[in-house]
């Protein structure tokens, strides 16, 4: 489903990611390690549409993602969760989760994704009138994944 061949970015006279080829199938789990500066996060901002890549090309399925907006790859199913500050803190944990959904039509099944979502993070639940910014730092991850969640990704990119 998402191929990647010969990826580069540079930043500025850095280059943070040469000749980065991988793909990952349907109902495969996918990781990429190493050190601080690797490029791990350039990897994932650039496959989310926040970075610009300066050679290669990104399937996912037939779409081209290098050239895709973000809000059309989560359209398409790529949903991306950024390392610290993934959350709105003035916004309760439901508004945060209901962000996660915006583009989704069908508000039933809305409902039922927050449902599992819940059920996934239990703690979201007994939170869900409080302002994200007094969550614990352990309380705001989960509510990053949850927002993601609740956009119904077949692609979840976990910084």
């Amino acid at each position: 489903m998402l191929k990647i061949e010969n990826l580069t970015v540079d930043h500025g006279a850095i280059r943070a990611l040469h000749g980065v080829s991988f793909n990952v199938e349907k109902g495969q789990l996918a990781a990429v390690i190493g050190a601080n500066g690797a490029g791990k996060t350039t990897l994932l901002r650039t496959l989310s549409g926040l970075n610009k890549a300066s050679e290669g090309q990104a399937h996912w399925g037939d779409l081209n993602i290098l050239h895709a907006r973000p809000e059309k790859l989560v359209r398409e199913g790529i949903s991306h969760v950024s390392e610290g500050k993934s959350v709105i803190p003035e916004l309760t944990v439901a508004e945060n989760l209901e962000l996660g959904s915006l583009w989704r039509r069908n508000r039933k099944e809305s409902a039922q994704t927050k449902n599992e979502v819940l059920e996934l993070f239990p703690r979201l639940g007994e939170r869900l009138s409080q302002r994200a910014d007094t969550l614990s730092g352990g309380e705001r991850q989960m509510l990053a994944i949850g927002r993601s969640i609740m956009s119904k990704p077949k692609l979840l990119l976990l910084d």
